[in-house]
């Protein structure tokens, strides 16, 4: 149950008086069970939960009189920029698909172009040193990490040396299976940012301007940089990095995003 007792302030009058209004605890709650109702679908934008919610609300306005936005009505036409992460994948040397959600979690921002090819090289756990040792610029880094705690600190650590890209796997993987099922079930495939501007959307940057994020399961290790898991641990732990293989890969965004 609300216990704190709701005001609403709002203007009423041109000469600028403003008027108290309690708010009514019961018709507040019921308000909020409606919306937040089955029928409401989760007032998703791409289902008719949508409509309903802004007819149910524009239905409550004329209840309350309030005055319209414009002579149009309560409702206002605005863009909105959607990215689609689903429609990601990594095409491997050898030919292997690994789709996003799937054999691979991608976890960055989409990007204004539809294809990222790049080299990769193999970065052991992705400390100053290990880094140091090889030539990451404008290259994507296979890191080995005991946790995601240190994925922040890795990912400076590349973004300062310039790399593009940063693809990282586990020696256990539980935490591949963990990311994937969050991924999955709590973040959307789709997601919604407000347009700033109503012209078709376009490419605002020609060269790549952040870090794409990856992770994989440790027995897809083979497939994109040539070398096992085990065998890429091996080297991380005797501090041989640079025996690593460079491989070739190239990321795939399908319809990243479009303005609706």
């Amino acid at each position: 149950m609300m216990q704190a007792v709701l005001y609403l302030t709002v203007s009423l009058n041109s000469n600028g008086q403003d008027v108290t209004t309690k708010i009514d605890q019961t018709d507040l709650r019921a308000f909020i069970q409606t919306l937040s109702s089955i029928q409401f679908e989760g007032r998703s934008i791409d289902n008719t939960g949508q409509i309903k919610t802004q007819e149910f609300i524009a239905d409550r306005y004329k209840t309350l009189r309030l005055e319209p936005y414009s002579s149009g009505g309560y409702l206002e036409k605005f863009f909105l920029n959607l990215s689609d992460k689903g429609g990601v994948y990594l095409k491997t040397p050898n030919g292997q698909t690994l789709q996003n959600l799937d054999r691979m979690v991608f976890t960055g921002d989409i990007p204004p172009i539809n294809v990222i090819e790049s080299q990769i090289v193999f970065g052991g756990y992705g400390s100053e040193n290990e880094l140091n040792q090889i030539d990451v610029e404008n290259r994507i880094v296979l890191i080995l990490t005991e946790s995601s705690s240190g994925d922040y600190a890795i990912k400076k650590r590349l973004e300062e040396r310039k790399a593009i890209g940063l693809i990282y796997f586990n020696n256990d993987e539980r935490p591949f299976e963990s990311t994937k099922n969050l991924f999955k079930n709590v973040h959307y495939r789709k997601s919604y940012a407000i347009s700033d501007s109503k012209e078709n959307m376009t490419s605002q940057q020609e060269e790549i301007p952040f870090l794409y994020f990856m992770m994989i399961p440790g027995a897809e290790a083979k497939n994109v940089i040539g070398l096992s898991k085990s065998k890429l641990i091996n080297l991380a732990d005797r501090k041989r990095i640079k025996k690593a293989p460079v491989a070739k890969i190239s990321v795939h965004f399908e319809q990243a995003q479009k303005k609706i």
